[in-house]
């Protein structure tokens, strides 16, 4: 997998809107905002959501959680960090309400953590106001953690979420009882990236959502599995066309792609092997 830390899909999308066979159950109808795709299934079990709640992290400089929660508060806790163009609730919604998943969301409560700006019906980031880097969104989520009064959790993250919740347990382990992270970069991104997100971000600050953003949005969830499931990809192609602010997005992509390297390295990886003192 390169630079990614994990991966237990074979693409973004089949964590947001299916199992591992392609079948989606979740009852008959998924949502998302004002869309309504009919996917089949009758088995599927809703979980109970609490409202959304904004959490303030730094009331000087305007940052701030949306935070969607599901589950028994008084039980283990799990926290979510959604990737680029989606938000907690979107991003994770159907894989906890997936009727396989039951057994195990009993056991948990659910935090869904939105960065600032990215939640439906957002309005564009003040200006002025700098947006929050991805270690700052990792500082965020440990004041939210004080706030809410849990002292360990499990997280799981997706893309940039799963970059900032692995920044948080590089510097607070002694709270995260163990990561899910699906395609979580630890390297600071290529200058291929960089110029393509770069690019997506000037389309986005001064045209909005144009059709080279919303292609650049599918390959990134789809990539060449666009053509297999035509159903999901036209379903997030128009939520990411009418539910996803573009100004606040390139805000979102700008601290991705300049975000600095975790330090991390994998155990047979030579070139980011350390030397480490032991006794023997």
């Amino acid at each position: 997998m390169g630079d990614s830390l994990d991966a237990t899909v074979n693409s973004r999308a089949d964590l947001i809107v299916s199992d591992p066979h392609g079948d989606t159950k979740f009852g008959n109808i998924m949502e998302m905002g004002d869309l309504h795709v009919n996917f089949g299934g009758e088995n599927g079990v809703k979980l109970q959501y609490q409202e959304e709640e904004k959490f303030v992290a730094d009331e000087s400089k305007g940052w701030y959680f949306t935070c969607w929660k599901q589950g028994d508060p008084r039980k283990v806790p799990i926290v979510t960090f959604h990737d680029l163009g989606l938000n907690g609730y979107t991003c994770f919604r159907t894989f906890f309400n997936h009727p396989d998943m039951q057994a195990v969301t009993k056991h948990f409560s659910i935090y869904h953590l939105t960065a600032p700006g990215q939640e439906e019906g957002a309005p564009n980031w003040r200006e002025g106001t700098p947006y929050p880097t991805m270690e700052d969104m990792a500082d965020m989520v440990e004041s939210f953690r004080l706030a809410t009064g849990f002292v360990h959790f499990i997280g799981i993250g997706v893309g940039a979420g799963a970059n900032i919740l692995a920044r948080y347990a590089i510097k607070h382990p002694q709270h995260v009882d163990a990561l899910c992270l699906v395609n979580c970069t630890s390297r600071v991104a290529s200058w291929g990236e960089w110029t393509a997100q770069k690019w997506n971000n000037m389309q986005l600050k001064w045209r909005g959502m144009t059709n080279s953003s919303l292609d650049y949005l599918m390959w990134n969830y789809f990539n060449k599995l666009q053509e297999n499931r035509p159903d999901l990809v036209n379903f997030y192609r128009q939520h990411f066309a009418k539910n996803v602010n573009p100004v606040n997005l390139a805000l979102f992509i700008d601290s991705f792609i300049n975000r600095s390297d975790l330090n991390i390295y994998r155990e047979g990886d030579p070139v980011r092997r350390q030397t480490i003192p032991n006794i023997t």
